[in-house]
């Protein structure tokens, strides 16, 4: 038995990339809805033919501007919501160790998300199964995350544990987090990347290139079209750039494209403050209610490039569609950046290194 446990419908897509490249049989599918995507988003790109079973876990987060554990409540409202925290987490770490329980022995058990400080309950649930291999599935940019948090598992795995506090009520304390609130998040010693992006696996990890081989057999034959594909990002909602330096850059980029048909593509997670951004200039919006590459692969017209800042889509398509369409990145200035410029600039060298696929980057002056 195979278990795929995803989070995001764009990883159901990798997750037939890798039945497919693997050849899996017996597979079963199991989806952590954390609230980022509708059921509707999910249901448009699950084929009940690929799997054996399926079944949604509701892991919605409700209130996720408040972090207790950081600065103590101020007030009773406050503290109610610290109460309301406590209470869901009990009922995801009970819902988390449930899931474990009700599954048996694994050939294989294929995850979707593995950050250290974000996935927490993903890696609290990997660590309550017994597989034979744990695979990771792409998740966007967040994969190269990945990637480093794995050098500070193995880094940590010879760690003591922590030493029990001396006083009998905080010990008390201690057991009880530990037994209903805590996420299990030790790394495995060894997990097999399967991914589009060039990586330097540490210690026990091992790479396999994911070349994209199911969907290049889906859009084999697809004719060229006019539009012009650019794929946006909530780069204002997380706080990466100023709204002022968005429009600035969204408006050099339909200079660019002066006299094109360029077509902006709103990632699922931007926020209507940051769209109107995108409507004052004057751009055609198109939504769309399946990933970005299955709604390509589909369509009876390939556009004639697709475009992006550093979004995964562009090492995604660059991989499926080969030559036969152009893939740019806009590159952001390191000065309009405010907050993970080593990490963005991390993403830009490995579409510039990586000599599988071929995107062509493009500077945003500032000024």
């Amino acid at each position: 038995m195979n278990l795929f446990l995803l989070t995001a419908p764009y990883q159901v897509l990798n997750a037939l990339e890798a039945i497919h490249h693997f050849r899996f049989s017996n597979n079963h599918l199991r989806i952590i809805d954390t609230g980022h995507f509708t059921r509707t988003q999910f249901e448009n790109i699950i084929n009940l033919a690929n799997w054996q079973s399926v079944k949604f876990y509701d892991f919605c987060y409700k209130i996720v501007s408040r972090d207790f554990g950081k600065n103590r409540p101020q007030n009773l409202l406050e503290r109610l919501f610290e109460c309301y925290l406590v209470v869901d987490q009990i009922r995801k770490r009970w819902l988390a160790d449930r899931i474990a329980k009700g599954i048996g022995q694994l050939e294989h058990l294929i995850l979707g998300n593995y950050q250290r400080d974000y996935d927490g309950h993903m890696r609290h649930i990997a660590n309550r199964l017994r597989f034979r291999e744990l695979y990771l599935l792409d998740v966007g940019t967040d994969t190269l995350r990945i990637s480093r948090d794995r050098e500070l598992d193995h880094a940590t795995e010879s760690t003591s544990i922590e030493a029990a506090p001396r006083c009998a009520f905080k010990r008390i304390k201690q057991i009880i987090k530990s037994a209903l609130l805590d996420w299990d998040t030790r790394g495995v010693p060894a997990l097999t990347f399967f991914t589009t992006y060039d990586l330097t696996p540490s210690d026990q990890d091992r790479v396999i290139h994911n070349e994209c081989a199911y969907m290049k057999s889906l859009v084999a034959g697809a004719a060229a079209g006019e539009e012009v594909f650019f794929v946006g990002q909530p780069l204002v909602d997380q706080g990466y750039i100023s709204r002022e330096n968005f429009s600035a850059g969204i408006g050099r980029i339909k200079e660019f494209f002066s006299g094109q048909r360029l077509i902006y593509i709103p990632h699922p997670r931007e926020s209507e403050a940051q769209m109107d951004v995108v409507r004052s200039l004057d751009l055609k919006i198109r939504r769309l209610t399946v990933p970005f590459e299955y709604a390509v692969a589909f369509n009876r017209e390939r556009p004639r490039c697709i475009s992006s800042f550093f979004s995964s889509v562009l090492e995604n398509s660059a991989t499926i569609f080969g030559d036969s369409l152009a893939v740019r990145a806009f590159r952001l200035p390191e000065a309009v950046l405010l907050k993970d410029r080593a990490e963005v600039a991390h993403v830009y060298a490995q579409f510039q290194e990586n000599r599988r696929v071929k995107i062509e980057i493009v500077d945003i002056h500032s000024g």
